[in-house]
């Protein structure tokens, strides 16, 4: 979540609302940007031949990661900038397409490589669909963020208090999942 921007609107709901509506709609660019890439990859390659055996094995991995490796992060350790000398309007563009992309923040679960792998099964068209939804889906949560009685710190504290459930919930996506995908592509 884009918890580290300025605080959005100071106190004008409708501002806090519209900048939180740009992260969002930013989101699912860059997640449509990267699901793009994946799909035209994949088809460029072939990979929806070999949907299968290849999502079998990234199930596999995904797994594995979630059992032996759950507390390691994937993707960069890098977040997006801090301080920013733009407009608010072009500083949650940009947290929200990179946000959204998910290849530019760490992410602590292993069913989001999932998502990259059905991604790249499914074509460009797909795969930008399917990006978009991931995009939304990360992004989302900053609209509640006006009516939230927590400050920044005590919802980034929620992350680590709820941490143990949600490495629960990676590794029942994982397996449900990865099954729905192999399945699907039978």
């Amino acid at each position: 979540m884009a918890t580290g921007l300025p605080p959005r609107g100071r106190g004008d709901l409708r501002k806090a609302l519209f900048l939180g509506g740009v992260d969002v709609a930013a989101s699912a660019v860059g997640g449509a940007l990267v699901g793009l890439a994946f799909g035209s990859a994949g088809r460029l390659v072939g990979l929806n031949r070999l949907a299968i055996a290849f999502l079998s094995a990234l199930c596999i991995w995904c797994l594995w990661l979630a059992i032996f490796r759950a507390n390691e992060r994937l993707g960069t350790s890098r977040q997006v900038r801090r301080r920013w000398q733009a407009s608010p309007i072009l500083i949650h563009a940009s947290w929200g397409i990179t946000l959204g992309a998910g290849l530019f923040t760490a992410i602590p679960y292993s069913v989001w490589l999932l998502v990259f792998g059905a991604e790249s099964v499914s074509g460009p068209v797909w795969g930008a669909v399917l990006g978009a939804i991931l995009g939304v889906g990360r992004q989302l949560p900053i609209l509640t963020t006006p009516f939230a009685r927590l400050n920044a710190g005590q919802i980034v504290g929620l992350v680590d208090r709820w941490a143990r459930q949600a490495r629960t919930i990676n590794l029942v996506l994982v397996v449900v999942g990865g099954a729905a995908l192999i399945v699907s592509h039978a």
